[in-house]
């Protein structure tokens, strides 16, 4: 009840079930496709690159068409933003999620970019959202997506700390799979 009333909260639930995880699973079976789309012949980073690219195309089909969401890309980050809810949105392979002992960390480094938006959304916290100076107002969330092969877990998460270009901490958690 907690995750669907939360999911709901935050406007990603599509109203198809009563389950509210519908879409943002949809968005996780995109991501485990693409990585399974790559072969051993393919380049290296491709299984990756391809998760992440059919996982930010299918969090855009599915929640462009509904009200408030529109479209998101700023220095390489890509996803969806609701700017009535004060919501950015993008998805990220790591290496596990759901996991009470450990965050999940980001398979590939990030960049300053990343560094940067996760600051702004943690400055949000302290600040109130008319302070422009130190930060947007907006939350971060990322669709983490852990797929070793033969286990997919997933959740949706809050970052709040990164450094040396990965995540450390997050101030939310919201487990899917």
């Amino acid at each position: 009840w907690d995750r669907n009333h939360r999911i709901r909260e935050l406007g990603l639930d599509t109203g198809e079930a009563d389950d509210a995880r519908t879409g943002l699973i949809e968005v996780v079976r995109a991501m485990v496709a693409g990585r399974a789309n790559s072969t051993d012949n393919n380049a290296r980073s491709s299984g990756g690159y391809n998760a992440w690219d059919s996982g930010v195309r299918r969090l855009r089909e599915i929640y462009r068409s509904f009200e408030d969401w529109e479209k998101y890309e700023e220095n390489g980050i890509e996803g969806i933003v609701n700017a009535k809810l004060r919501i950015k949105v993008t998805v990220v392979s790591t290496d596990t999620a759901c996991d009470l002992r450990r965050s999940p960390r980001n398979r590939t480094p990030k960049g300053p970019a990343t560094e940067k938006i996760i600051d702004l959304a943690a400055q949000a916290t302290f600040f109130p959202p008319n302070d422009t100076e130190r930060a947007d107002g907006y939350q971060f969330w990322e669709l983490c997506v852990a797929d070793d092969g033969s286990e997919v877990m997933a959740e949706l998460s809050r970052p709040m700390l990164f450094a040396s270009n990965y995540f450390i901490k997050f101030s939310e958690r919201i487990f899917l799979i």
